[in-house]
C-alpha cells in the first residue's frame, strides 16, 4: 500500500517481490510476458523474451552493414540508468548519439556518489561516467530554449528515450507528435515496465 502511494504521487519505489509476486504480476500478465513450458516432464511459467520482433519493410534493401553505425544520429532523452547504458553502448559501437540534458533537472547521477576522489561535483559522479561515455551532451536551459529539444530530433535518425510520455510531451517530441513527414525516424522506448499495462507508469 504504502509503495502504491508512493508512486501516485511520482514517487519511484517498489516492494521487493518474491518469485509468487512476479508470476502474478498483473503487468506480467496484461503484457502476456509470461509464458507455459514443459521442464522435467511438469508445466512450468517463465519469463518470454522481453521484446517484440517488428518486420522490416525494406529487408531487402541496400546493405549497410560496411558503415556500421556510424551513419546514425541519435537523439538520447534519458536518464539514470537503461537508457543512458544504451545510448553509450551504441556510442561505443559508432553511432553519433547526442544526449539531452535539461540545466534545471540534471541527471540523478551527476548528483549523487561515489564521487572521484570523493569530492561532489556535477563532472564527477562515477555512475555517471560509466553510464554515459562515448556520447555528446546538448545541455539546455528549456525555459530559455524551448525548441531545442525538437531541433535536435529533426537532425536524428532515432530518439532513444526513457524520460516518460509526460516529459516528451513537455519538451514537444513524444514519439504521437512526431512530423508525419518524417516517418523514417524510430522512436526507442526504454522503460522499466514497458508502455501497456497497469505498471506501465512505475
Amino acid at each position: 500500500d504504502c509503495a502504491d502511494k508512493l508512486q501516485r504521487h511520482g514517487v519511484p519505489a517498489t516492494p521487493v517481490n518474491t518469485p509468487d509476486d512476479l508470476l502474478a504480476s498483473p503487468q506480467f500478465v496484461a503484457r502476456g510476458f509470461l509464458e507455459g513450458v514443459n521442464v522435467g516432464g511438469g508445466p512450468a511459467r517463465v519469463p518470454g523474451r522481453p521484446y517484440t520482433w517488428i518486420p522490416s519493410a525494406d529487408a531487402d534493401g541496400p546493405d549497410r552493414a560496411h558503415v556500421g553505425l556510424r551513419s546514425l544520429r541519435i537523439a538520447e532523452f534519458a536518464h539514470v540508468l537503461a537508457g543512458p547504458i544504451a545510448g553509450a553502448l551504441l556510442g561505443a559501437m559508432g553511432a553519433h548519439v547526442v544526449r539531452f540534458e535539461d540545466l534545471a533537472r540534471l541527471d540523478l547521477y551527476r548528483r549523487t556518489g561515489p564521487f572521484a576522489g570523493g569530492i561532489p561535483g556535477r563532472e564527477r559522479g562515477a555512475y555517471f561516467a560509466v553510464s554515459n561515455h562515448s556520447k555528446h551532451s546538448l545541455a539546455v536551459d528549456v525555459e530559455a530554449d524551448p525548441g531545442a529539444a525538437a531541433e535536435l530530433v529533426r537532425r536524428s535518425d532515432v530518439v532513444l528515450e526513457n524520460f516518460g510520455s509526460a516529459r516528451m510531451e513537455r519538451l514537444g517530441v513524444a514519439a504521437k507528435s512526431s512530423p508525419a513527414s518524417r516517418p523514417e525516424l524510430l522512436f526507442v522506448r526504454v522503460s522499466g515496465f514497458g508502455q501497456s499495462g497497469p505498471l506501465a507508469r512505475y
